[in-house]
């Protein structure tokens, strides 16, 4: 029996340099106050310049520079952009102080418990096999009022049973999920952006009160698997089913034509396997065995999908088949110190582009061991280490799902100061146009492992590449978006990984957990002839697929300049700007590095992780909009270039802190377990925007870009687990 308590607290990451600017003559009644405060004021009676105020423990203010002029006039004269100015106490009478009429963000999240409890019974059956009988409710709320998921599952599964030689499992799974499921996808930004400025309080109530907004998930599945073994002939079958129903009901607070949403969709999954396994063993100079594998698959997937546009909107239904075929013949050659496997795959669809059929998608792995090396200590002593290197290439392809769901790249069509009118209301769909992509991987490893395991160092270094890249791309003549092949990429790095354990005395057991990676995504030619494909983002900021350029490399708006760098301005001495899209950022990290240890004192252990990620730039749109908000639902129409919000993206997270502990009594010759845990309990970062780690509407494409992106939360975590 397994039981489960989960709290989840709000996180707001919060930084002294972002505000909400208004006009003084202009304040309204309810705004999102931060520790600045923002306001206008004139520079040769011609224009505004935006002056940003913080007030010090002392009393004194310092006022904040512009990033966009080189000088300017201020409180009692004019002040370099790139020096800290003191003003005298009190402040002037034409700057107001908002913090008293303000409402602080984070108090719109609430405090949010959920729980779960997981009940397992394992039973003897007939045959010689068993029974195995999973039943659980999970209640997850979300730090947004209002909003909550409840799951129920249950499975049964039959193991072990042996009738005339064949050896066979059956396990069959069910979960349903209902709730109320508001701020993810392309509804965070919109969401977040009134919570963050206090505006349009008839969205924060009814997010609040009067949320109808609802999911509903069926899932259902069923797999069965029998074995039959002669001498030197293994066979095995396989049969699995999935099926899922989903069905939810939005509100289009901002879409131009409707105001409601109503989807259902259905997929299935049918999957029949079978395989047979020759092996063979000699004697040569050393002990050798050899296998034969024939192996063939069989997919058949479906797909339906209804949308409805208000009750007296338009319907949309579509279904969509996929049939396809796998045919995997391989050959192994192993002893005791080399294993070498090769084998090709064969891949027909009734969804590929044409009659294009894969018939050679070869794959080699070598592996070589070498047990019971012998050194010597530091002592005097000897152990037995093992080494281990192993590689593999191989080709392989895969296709895009039937119905292909990308929320970032729809938005690509709307302005950055649009985004709250952005909905997503549609999916792609793949076409018969569509190739494949093709995978080419190639992996070298090596592992280091000390005698009696105290010590393992694993390095791994992989080279892959893709060919067929797929994306949503509008397409300027039809107005529409579609998926297509859009290029091909390279994708290269290394890994390292160490792990020490050590038993201080007999009580105590200490082990370390060190993991770093760098890797680079980079497009190695484009197919379109385009200069770039949007990924996700907006008209003026994007994640783009660039020839030469990382995967999601940041383009945007610039400012010009001359062949000095010095910037161009206009006759009132405006900064010019740049329409055109360039890149201004990689959100690729420079490495990633984690540490996990956990010290062991008798019935307790305790576990810590640490996180840290160095370098990657983010498109800090969050500032952006709030620096330049004039208290109505869009930016002002001039809020300088892209790049003048690009920031580097470095962060420290104690990612996780728990504890575990071996209660001390039986249940039924089991002891019960107590646990405690808090994740995502600090972060330091010098980024002023969202947690950096976050991502705009929640999908990995548009990593990089932040606008009003919602915060991560904090959790705490009870657990117990009792065995009977």
């Amino acid at each position: 029996m397994f039981i489960l308590i989960t709290v989840h607290l709000h996180a707001i990451c919060q930084n002294d340099s972002i505000g909400v600017a208004y006009l003084t003559d202009d304040i309204p009644s309810s705004v999102a106050g931060m520790s600045d405060v923002l306001y206008y004021s004139g520079w040769n009676d011609q224009r505004l310049v935006i002056h940003s105020i913080r007030k010090q423990k002392d009393g004194t203010y310092i006022l904040k520079y512009p990033r966009t002029y080189d000088t300017y006039k201020g409180v009692k004269g004019t002040f370099n952009s790139y020096v800290d100015f003191v003003t005298p106490t009190p402040l002037p009478k034409q700057i107001r102080d908002l913090s008293n009429i303000a409402s602080e963000p984070k108090d719109f999240f609430r405090t949010a418990v959920s729980f779960g409890n997981d009940l397992q019974l394992l039973l003897p059956g007939g045959r010689t096999g068993f029974y195995t009988l999973d039943l659980g409710h999970n209640r997850y709320n979300s730090i947004v009022p209002d909003s909550y998921m409840d799951r129920y599952k249950a499975g049964l599964k039959l193991s072990t049973i042996h009738i005339n030689h064949f050896e066979t499992d059956i396990d069959f799974r069910y979960t349903h999920d209902d709730g109320r499921f508001t701020g993810r996808g392309d509804g965070l930004s919109w969401l977040m952006y009134p919570v963050y400025t206090g505006t349009n309080r008839e969205t924060i109530d009814h997010l609040k009160e009067q949320n109808r907004d609802t999911q509903r998930t069926d899932y259902l599945s069923g797999h069965a698997v029998t074995k039959r073994e002669w001498s030197d002939l293994k066979t095995k079958a396989s049969l699995s089913y999935q099926r899922q129903w989903d069905k939810w009901n939005r509100n289009l607070y901002n879409h131009p034509s409707f105001s409601h949403l109503r989807r259902y969709e259905d997929t299935s999954d049918l999957l029949f396997s079978t395989e047979g396994e020759l092996q063979q063993e000699h004697y040569y100079s050393s002990y050798v065995k050899w296998y034969f594998k024939v192996k063939y698959d069989f997919r058949a997937s479906t797909s339906h999908l209804e949308r409805n546009y208000d009750k007296q909107g338009f319907d949309f239904k579509e279904r969509l088949t996929r049939n396809a075929h796998d045919i995997t013949y391989q050959a192994r050659l192993t002893n005791s110190y080399w294993d070498v496997r090769i084998a090709n795959k064969h891949y027909i669809s009734n969804t590929l582009k044409g009659d294009i059929r894969y018939h050679l998608l070869p794959e080699i792995q070598v592996q070589w061991e070498d047990y019971d090396h012998v050194v010597s200590d530091f002592l005097g002593g000897y152990r037995y280490d093992s080494f281990f290197i192993s590689g593999n290439v191989s080709r392989s392809v895969g296709e895009a799902p039937l119905i292909y769901r990308n929320q970032g790249a729809l938005s690509t069509i709307y302005a950055s100061n649009d985004f709250n009118r952005y909905v997503y209301d549609r999916e792609l769909f793949s076409h018969n146009n569509l190739k494949a992509k093709e995978y080419l991987n190639t992996d070298l490893s090596m592992r280091y492992v000390t005698g009696y395991g105290g010590f393992t160092l694993d390095v791994r270094g992989f080279y892959n590449s893709t060919r067929n890249f797929t994306s949503p791309v509008f397409e300027s003549n039809n107005q529409e978006f579609s998926l297509r092949n859009i290029g091909r990429t390279h994708n290269y790095g290394y890994q390292l990984e160490a792990f020490w354990v050590t038993r201080i005395n007999r009580n105590t057991i200490l082990d370390i957990n060190w993991q770093f990676s760098r890797s680079w995504n980079k497009v190695a030619s484009s197919y379109r002839d385009e200069p770039f494909v949007k990924l996700a983002g907006f008209t003026d900021v994007a994640s783009v697929f660039a020839q030469g350029e990382t995967v999601g490399a940041i383009y945007g708006t610039t400012y010009m300049r001359g062949e000095d760098g010095t910037l161009l301005k206009d006759i009132q001495g405006n900064p010019l700007v740049d329409s055109s899209l360039k890149k201004i950022g990689d959100p690729t990290p420079d490495f990633v590095t984690a540490l996990r240890s956990s010290l062991g004192y008798r019935d307790i252990k305790l576990i810590a992780v640490f996180e840290y990620s160095q370098g990657g730039d983010r498109w800090n749109g969050t500032e952006a909009f709030l620096t330049n908000y004039t208290g109505t639902n869009t930016f002002t129409s001039a809020y300088g270039a892209g790049e003048d919000y690009i920031q580097k993206a470095t962060w420290f997270r104690l990612a996780e802190l728990s504890v575990i502990w071996h209660l001390p009594f039986r249940i039924n010759y089991k002891t019960p377990r107590l646990g405690f845990a808090g994740r995502n309990l600090f972060m330091l970062t010098p980024y002023k925007g969202i947690d950096p780690s976050t991502v705009l509407y929640g999908n990995q494409t548009t990593r990089g870009l932040d606008l009003f992106n919602q915060p991560t939360s904090r959790q705490f975590t009870i657990s117990l687990t009792i065995e009977l």
